[in-house]
């Protein structure tokens, strides 16, 4: 598939290692985990949980319904809310539990490295993306590139969901923070453990978008699209956005993953495994350092004490 080739021009891109080996690795390193499997107490942190990893299965590319992502920054109970909420709507439509790509769930924690190269062919090999969406989430480096993934790879914004994150008691403040940082979206604001790593992320964007305006154009676009604002509005969190919210407008040329669009059976024997592209990014627990030795990842700011370690918004993340 063409996204499948893009993803993995990303990886090249990133990584060392040729598209064609990621793309045979990523296809037997491909997990999913049934969200039915998930108490809320097993992604109330970040440390690491090895545990977990077995309650995901080996899933054929384009087999899995979504890849979540989100920040560890975020408020763990209502990041797990929004999460409940895309799920209590998901099975409404499919009749069936979800299964998805969710990072404390689906990364082998005994070899991240070899995980963490394939992400983008991960991503890409998901049916949708849900964003977990709170107020740190566009502030980390390793969620902008999972967005900027999405976007190059060609996706659908159908194909992709934002699942708000707001503080109980601030769901006011919370949202215009996260509406502000769309709508104010600079990819070079984003944080990093490590600046030579934000350098190199930001050089590849350029390559791929001709200067990071044009990648901050889409992102805003992007949110525009969705219409999120109204959204919001009809979950009745009446007076968070006085702003109507704006005709839709294109974001470019955007193409479907697949022509699979069977969510009946999201392990379907029918195998259409094109979908790949590698990345060494680094959601590195315990210490560990990836190639790229960053840390702004959703897993990145595992502490090495063993400890809950929390991003703080000027990308340190506790690993030494």
């Amino acid at each position: 598939h063409s996204n499948s080739r893009a993803a993995a021009g990303i990886a090249s891109l990133v990584g060392s290692s040729p598209a064609s080996e990621v793309l045979a690795d990523a296809a037997t390193r491909f997990r999913s985990i049934s969200l039915d499997q998930l108490e809320q107490g097993d992604v109330a942190n970040n440390t690491p949980a090895p545990g977990l990893f077995s309650k995901s299965v080996n899933t054929r590319l384009n087999k899995c319904d979504a890849f979540v992502s989100h920040s560890w920054s975020d408020c763990a109970p209502e990041k797990w809310a929004a999460l409940q909420t895309w799920r209590d709507d998901f099975k409404s439509s499919k009749g069936r539990e979800p299964c998805v790509w969710f990072d404390k769930c689906c990364l082998d924690q005994t070899n991240i490295e070899a995980d963490l190269r394939c992400l983008p062919v991960f991503l890409s090999s998901c049916k949708r993306m849900v964003v977990l969406c709170g107020v740190t989430y566009l502030t980390r480096l390793w969620c902008v590139i999972e967005l900027f993934t999405f976007v190059h790879i060609g996706r659908k914004v159908e194909e992709l969901k934002f699942e708000p994150v707001l503080r109980e008691g601030q769901e006011q403040e919370d949202l215009m923070q996260v509406a502000n940082s769309f709508l104010n979206f600079d990819a070079e604001q984003c944080t990093c453990f490590l600046k030579e790593d934000k350098d190199r992320m930001l050089s590849i964007i350029r390559t791929a978008f001709g200067d990071i305006q044009n990648f901050n154009s889409e992102v805003q676009g992007i949110f525009r699209q969705m219409g999120w604002q109204m959204k919001l509005q009809s979950r009745h969190l009446d007076g968070l956005c006085s702003e109507p919210s704006p005709e839709p407008e294109k974001v470019g040329p955007l193409t479907p993953l697949s022509s699979d669009s069977d969510e009946s059976s999201p392990h379907s024997d029918s195998d259409d495994s094109g979908s790949s592209g590698m990345c060494r990014l680094t959601r590195t627990p315990c210490g560990r350092r990836s190639p790229l030795q960053a840390s702004s990842y959703p897993l990145d700011n595992y502490p090495s004490d063993g400890t809950s370690g929390s991003d703080d918004l000027n990308g340190n993340s506790r690993l030494e």
